[in-house]
């Protein structure tokens, strides 16, 4: 498609910066570094900007990166000599054997980032909030918090989304959404590389730092998806890269105190697990500067802060408008993943029962065997197994999983605990779960291992249509249903793209947005309710901002509400 090409030009803006810093500094992983931050944070500060005048459109994103494309490129050429680009150390020999694996790196850069390309976002989060929001943004032209039954949409960081959405308006599709996670996995193992190099390993440590990056499994699994993992994972080890440098030291430039502002700032705004993994980093590099620099470090040290807070200051407003505080999220949100015993022993259950959940094979008897000595652990600690207090979700129960190549079940073998049903029936759920549609040419793939909900979908999108109706309105029961698959199922070409708008919200602060301009005056001529089996909130009619709409269509889990 022609407007895909479109979607290049933030790429070409990264590769210009490249370029200028390479020259700068004649090493070409940490000028990958640098490029990646400034891109970062122009991606950040020119959404929030934009989003303030409501001008996240086509004409103004275009705008943005082709003056930043000629800009740079200006600067570029103003440089009369040119450096190579891979720096050589002649002094260390580089092995055959070393030439292989970083062959095998990059032939899973390659794979996973055909992946990427190829197929669509497939995964339950990317349904329920990650490409949610951004469809969201876009019909709003803003990322102002907006009624939502899903409020995870709104208090999550956003930087990752708001990548995301400078790529599907320039390209006007997901085609590229994935790619977000995937330059975040290959710029992860390049510092990783860069990091082992600033840590004293030679050439061979190095390699060896690149491929340990490059060959986590999860990594991989998420390395074609539009989950943020690894673009926070970047970040963070951009955050610790550019402080071994040197950044905090008073004798370093004032742009490299930027870039540990700025790479601590993106890594915040990407997921809020930045908090606790840059916590030891921010203290080491503090103590360590203090300690040899004494008071000089102030200055350094309130200009990370201040960069840190600026690229921050809009996502913590919008919260702290709506919620009442700008980190966390609304307690019903919080309350089932809620710590509730905080004791040495249960925490020693919880590190050992998610070493356990990495250590599953395809061999039952040695998971039985696996299972059996973490239930003997745990009587030596007096913790029960599956204590609810410290389990999520409460009532499920412990055991090993075998491993899995699908990227959905995947994920949540690793993050949550087996609930000892039937894994077969499971993971025919779970694989079901994962697929979606896409607003290109990717639709007919849609659903394609669960027909009956491709069916249920598919119908009320067509019967939506049928009754040429422009003003869309979603009534959702159900904290994380699938959301996505239907704004890429309703645009039509030639025609204008419907608006869809929540006309209801399950969290009670949230409900306020629904009085306020656009959504109050917003009135849906049908209405898509979704709820789970034996919901008891379905009945045959609702009313409305005093409308009242009949059933007119169901098929579980839909229905089609239209104006009487």
């Amino acid at each position: 498609m022609i407007t895909d090409i479109f979607a290049l030009i933030p790429v070409v803006a990264l590769g210009i910066l490249f370029l200028i810093f390479q020259k700068r500094d004649n090493c070409w992983r940490n000028a990958i570094l640098s490029a990646a931050i400034v891109g970062g944070v122009i991606v950040a500060l020119s959404t929030e900007f934009f989003s303030l005048f409501r001008l996240l459109t086509f004409e103004w994103v275009f705008g943005l990166w082709l003056v930043a494309d000629i800009l740079l490129l200006i600067f570029y050429l103003k440089f009369q000599s040119v450096q190579p680009i891979f720096e050589k150390n002649q002094d260390e020999k580089f092995p055959s054997f070393l030439v292989g694996l970083l062959g095998g790196v990059l032939f899973i850069f390659a794979a996973v980032g055909l992946i990427a390309v190829v197929a669509p976002p497939n995964n339950w989060d990317s349904m329920t909030y990650h490409m949610s929001r951004v469809v969201h943004w876009m019909q709003n032209r803003s990322v102002e918090h907006y009624p939502t039954s899903y409020v995870p949409q709104l208090y999550h960081p956003p930087w990752a989304e708001f990548a995301i959405m400078h790529f599907q308006i320039l390209s006007g599709g997901d085609r590229f959404a994935n790619l977000v996670q995937w330059l975040s996995m290959v710029g992860s193992a390049i510092a990783v590389s860069l990091i082992a190099k600033q840590l004293g390993a030679n050439v061979r440590g190095q390699v060896f730092a690149a491929v340990f990056a490059a060959t986590l499994p999860m990594g991989i699994l998420q390395g074609s998806s539009t989950q943020n993992d690894y673009a926070v994972c970047f970040w963070v080890v951009c955050f610790v890269s550019c402080g071994l440098a040197g950044g905090m030291s008073p004798g370093i430039t004032g742009f490299n105190t930027f870039k540990i502002g700025a790479s601590l700032g993106l890594a915040i705004l990407t997921k809020t697990t930045a908090y606790i993994f840059c916590l030891p980093s921010i203290i080491w590099f503090i103590v360590g500067g203090i300690k040899c620099f004494r008071g000089k470090m102030l200055r350094p040290i309130l200009i990370i802060a201040a960069v840190t807070l600026v690229l921050n200051i809009g996502h913590f407003w919008r919260n702290y408008d709506l919620f009442g505080y700008a980190i966390g999220s609304p307690q019903d949100f919080t309350k089932e993943y809620k710590i509730e015993v905080f004791t040495l022993p249960n925490f020693l259950s919880n590190v050992i029962r998610n070493l356990g959940m990495q250590a599953g094979t395809r061999i039952s008897r040695i998971n039985g065997a696996i299972a059996g000595v973490i239930n003997i652990l745990h009587r030596i600690l007096g913790v029960a197994t599956n204590d609810p207090r410290i389990t999520w979700p409460p009532g499920q129960v412990f055991a090993i999983a075998t491993p899995s190549f699908n990227r959905p079940l995947a994920k949540i073998l690793l993050i949550k605990f087996w609930n000892g049903q039937d894994a077969r029936s499971t993971r025919k759920k779970i694989l079901w779960d994962g697929h979606l549609a896409r607003p290109s040419y990717f639709c007919k793939r849609s659903f394609r291992s669960r027909s009956q909900i491709e069916v249920a979908y598919n119908t009320a999108v067509d019967f939506v249509k049928s009754k040429n109706c422009t003003n869309t309105g979603l009534s959702f029961w159900a904290k994380n249903a699938w959301e996505y698959p239907l704004w890429v199922m309703f645009p039509e070409p030639g025609k204008p793209a419907p608006r869809i708008e929540h006309i209801s919200t399950i969290d009670p602060v949230v409900k306020q947005k629904l009085n306020s301009e656009p959504y109050k005056s917003f009135t849906p001529c049908a209405i898509i309710y979704f709820a789970r089996k034996n919901d008891g909130r379905q009945g045959k009619e609702m009313v409305v901002k005093n409308q009242t709409y009949l059933q007119k269509w169901s098929m579980e889990p839909l229905s089609v509400f239209v104006k009487k």
